[in-house]
């Protein structure tokens, strides 16, 4: 591969995950030239890859042009989570769960309740691979677009206690095969954000209060 599209891919990865991670505040301006700096790449790189986190919805057109941060209000997060919910249960009901990496479970029992990030990544990972072991070749896909919008909500769910427990349910029900228990495990995970949909916004605006970066 060229020094060109790796540079690009390299940048495209680390906005991504700058982003994901809640690095900056939504509504905040994200400045190309600014981001080339910071990176040490040029700026064709930035504004490609920006262009394909617009296409993500993970950043939008600012109205006075460059890019932006999307704002969330509790009824779009709601939505969100629904959004994802009806997908995850369509994929686990035409899923195989022999098709599952059988290593998961070990890395969601290693989890230390109070790593926030990793629990979080470990989330993430086990709904993608549910998609993934749907026979709908579009589950897998879809459900990593969403949780790529879920991801910076989801480190500020510090009041939802046993969030490794509730991981560990999901697994273990799904891969006994019981495809109507599984789903309704699936919907009480997601009924308990959507039913606190309004507290976790407040802790994710509140965290953010401080970090109102421009880039």
């Amino acid at each position: 591969m060229s020094p060109e599209p790796v540079t690009a891919e390299r940048t495209y990865q680390r906005l991504k995950l700058d982003i994901m991670s809640g690095r900056f505040r939504p509504g905040a301006l994200v400045v190309s030239q600014m981001v080339a700096e910071e990176f040490g790449t040029s700026i064709s790189p930035v504004r490609d890859s920006m262009q394909r986190l617009v296409g993500e919805r993970l950043l939008g057109h600012h109205e006075g042009g460059g890019f932006e941060i999307p704002a969330v209000t509790a009824e779009g997060l709601r939505d969100l989570h629904i959004w994802h919910g009806q997908v995850v249960r369509l994929a686990v009901k035409e899923g195989k769960p022999a098709a599952l990496p059988q290593n998961l479970l070990a890395g969601l029992e290693e989890l230390d309740p109070e790593d926030s990030y990793r629990i979080v990544q470990k989330t993430t990972d086990l709904f993608q691979q549910l998609g993934k072991a749907s026979t709908n070749s579009e589950h897998g896909p879809t459900i990593a677009a969403i949780s790529d919008r879920l991801f910076a909500f989801r480190l500020h769910e510090h009041g939802l206690k046993d969030r490794k427990a509730e991981l560990i349910r999901i697994w273990n029900v799904i891969v006994s095969g019981q495809d109507s228990t599984a789903r309704e495990v699936l919907w009480a995970y997601h009924r308990r954000r959507i039913r606190r949909v309004d507290t976790l916004l407040r802790a994710f605006y509140a965290a953010k209060g401080a970090q109102n970066q421009r880039l």
